[in-house]
Formats: C-alpha cells, structure tokens, sequence
C-alpha cells in the first residue's frame, strides 16, 4: 500500500474520475448538456455529481484551497 500523501490522495481521485468518463463517456469540457439525450436519466445526472464532485474535491487538494 502506498503512504498516504497529497500525490497519493490525487492519483486515487483521478482513477475515479477516469472510470467514470469510461463508463459514461463524460468529457470534462462539455459541462451538463452532455446528459441530454443518451445519457439522460437520473443515474446520469447522481453519476455526472459524483464526477463533478471529484473533480472539484481534486482541485481544491491541487491549490490548498481545501484546508484554508
């Protein structure tokens, strides 16, 4: 198991992220009108918050922003 480290903690975020732009072709420029159509549903729109969430969850860990 790797030590727990901010690079460690970033690396397992960006794993789920990636899964979830596999699994529901999410693309991270695209924003919300991207659960029109095929990917319209609720669990497009819980899967699409969870992505947001991370991503967001990640970039507050990259600028320290999270601990401020």
């Amino acid at each position: 198991m790797a030590r727990f480290s901010k690079e460690v903690v970033l690396a397992a975020i960006d794993k789920k992220i990636e899964a979830l732009q596999n699994e529901w072709g999410f693309d991270p420029n695209n924003g919300t009108a991207q659960l029109k159509g095929k990917l319209a549903g609720q669990d497009a729109a819980v899967a699409y918050g969870t992505y947001r969430a991370l991503d967001d969850l990640a970039e507050q860990i990259a600028d320290g922003s999270l601990v401020r």
